[in-house]
């Protein structure tokens, strides 16, 4: 097992992890991949290509994490949140920054993020029932050693549900720890295997258009109009 698709569909988003973001990989279901990798300088860049294709070609740099995200959902055609409250491309031209604000990756069925090593964790979920999980290595150890974390929304303090040690890689010990969690996945991360996956599970969503921008333009600029249901 090399690479594994994580799913989340209509049960959770993907938090993006402040400070130290992991490379953040979203896969579409027609195969296009778009790369989030963060500098040490904090500068992003977004990188795409196609699933089967070798090299990654620059598709953006942004200063902020927060543009850089939201300009790579778009790409995906993913929905994502700023501060617990939807987003998208013409939103944050409007508003513009809002510092500090948690952004989660909303994929809905239309694909997922790859792992295929331990430089995309920590991995966190938020559940539209409130909770949330994260996956991440273990203080002071770089190989082989992870735990599985949890809290409840309204509590800052996580919750060490369980810890591994001596694993051999990420992808052999992230299917155990994502049938606990109860998140979809494949352990071949193939466009045409997710989508069979996600058609097998039939997925729904909420349809949230906004009045503020005209229909018109947001079909011309590819804006996402369903969201998660939140409890």
């Amino acid at each position: 097992m090399s690479t594994i698709s994580i799913l989340p569909l209509d049960q959770a988003s993907i938090i993006v992890p402040v400070p130290d973001t992991p490379d953040l990989v979203l896969k579409h279901t027609d195969g296009e991949l778009v790369r989030i990798h963060q500098s040490e300088s904090g500068s992003v860049t977004i990188y795409r290509r196609n699933e089967y294709a070798v090299t990654w070609y620059e598709a953006g740099r942004y200063q902020s994490l927060e543009r850089a995200v939201v300009a790579a959902t778009d790409m995906s055609a993913f929905s994502v949140r700023r501060g617990g409250a939807p987003s998208n491309i013409l939103e944050i031209t409007v508003t513009g920054s809002l510092p500090g604000a948690i952004l989660e990756v909303v994929p809905l069925d239309l694909g997922g993020i790859v792992i295929d090593d331990r430089s995309h964790l920590p991995l966190v979920f938020h559940f539209t029932t409130g909770e949330y999980w994260r996956i991440s290595t273990l203080p002071g150890d770089e190989f082989t050693d992870y735990r599985l974390e949890y809290r409840e929304d309204d509590v800052s303090s996580w919750e060490v549900i369980s810890e591994y040690d001596g694993a051999d890689a990420v992808v052999d010990l992230l299917p155990t720890l994502l049938d606990e969690i109860g998140i979809e996945y494949t352990t071949n991360a193939a466009a045409s295997e997710m989508a069979e996956t996600i058609e097998a599970c039939d997925a729904s969503f909420v349809e949230d258009i906004s009045d503020e921008v005209p229909d018109e333009i947001r079909e011309r600029a590819g804006v996402q109009n369903r969201r998660l249901d939140w409890d």
